[in-house]
């Protein structure tokens, strides 16, 4: 278990109106489902909601250069995090790295620079990445469709009560 997370309606549409001005519709659309959200699910919980840096996953490039700043941390208060090697040392990180080196389209890397591109030139706003809460992670290339991984541990709410 870990935490996930996702991208909204809009930032999906968005994605994949960039992804198709290069790319057919299809590919578009696997870019996001089979690649983009694991790879926004791999990155540090601190770096996250920045979706330029599922990209860069998926690019091969490195996450981050200089000193990043967790935002818990009072303003004083610096922390040097190698996020690159955060998400590569996990369970989940090498087994995408480990999925992009043997079974990446050719067409991968350039989907994801476009996208970063876009993300650089519109700004965060239009690619917004949202937490979605812990959510069970599974790795296994033998799930099957419509069998039970785990029963649901947590709470629903009405959309009613998604406001409060």
């Amino acid at each position: 278990e870990q935490s996930v997370w996702g991208i909204d309606c809009y930032t999906r549409k968005n994605i994949l109106i960039c992804i198709e001005k290069d790319f057919e519709s299809d590919t578009a659309i696997e870019f996001v489902e089979k690649w983009l959200l694991p790879a926004i699910n791999v990155c540090p919980s601190s770096i996250a909601h920045d979706l330029s840096n599922a990209t860069k996953i998926l690019e091969g490039v490195s996450l981050q250069t200089t000193d990043h700043f967790i935002e818990d941390l009072t303003e004083k208060e610096e922390k040097r995090v190698d996020v690159d090697r955060d998400w590569s040392h996990s369970l989940f990180g090498k087994a995408l790295a480990n999925k992009i080196k043997h079974s990446a389209p050719v067409w991968l890397k350039a989907a994801a620079y476009q996208l970063r591109r876009a993300i650089k030139s519109l700004g965060h706003d239009f690619f917004r990445v949202h937490p979605k809460g812990h959510g069970s992670i599974v790795l296994s290339p033998n799930l099957k469709a419509n069998m039970l991984v785990t029963f649901y541990r947590g709470e629903v709410y009405p959309s009613w009560r998604w406001g409060e």
